[in-house]
């Protein structure tokens, strides 16, 4: 070994223990704050961000590997990758004070679904959704999960037993 690999070895191994141990600490604080949702008003007090992550986690526990979108950058439509058995799903999730999401974001959600050749698409939001956009959902294949369908998901996805989520 050279003097350089002698002093390398322990920065690299420093370097890959903290990667490690701050992977563990966002997948702990994420499983953290799924378990311990209670219902709208606590989904409502999460920012968009929390929710995303939120959102990724219970997707992970229905079995799916996620990868995140864009962040803080312009994702192209796409908060959420979901992958699993070959298929890739794309989930835009609209954690929104306004709570009805129209048609235009579910129209571009398919776009992008058919643009990246996804097996299908999600939006999800914590309130509703506007009639015309349930009209094209179900007619374009996206999958639409609302404030009261996102709670029951929470609840199924839940590691610890509480008492019904609130509306």
């Amino acid at each position: 070994f050279t003097r350089v690999s002698i002093i390398l070895a322990p920065v690299l191994t420093f370097c890959i223990l903290m990667v490690g141990a701050v992977a563990t600490w966002r997948r702990w604080r994420d499983g953290r704050a799924l378990d311990t949702q209670t219902g709208a008003e606590s989904l409502r007090e999460l920012n968009w961000l929390e929710f995303e992550r939120l959102l990724a986690e219970a997707f992970r526990r229905e079995g799916y590997t996620v990868e995140p979108g864009g962040g803080s950058a312009p994702d192209g439509g796409v908060d959420l990758r979901l992958f699993r058995e070959g298929r890739l799903v794309l989930v835009q999730c609209k954690h929104w004070k306004v709570w009805k999401v129209g048609m235009k974001i579910v129209r571009e959600l398919r776009g992008v679904v058919s643009s990246e050749g996804a097996d299908g698409g999600i939006v999800v939001t914590s309130g509703k959704f506007s009639g015309d956009a349930v009209d094209f959902a179900r007619t374009s294949g996206i999958r639409l999960v609302d404030g009261e369908e996102l709670l029951l998901m929470i609840r199924a996805v839940q590691r610890k037993a509480q008492a019904p989520l609130a509306a």
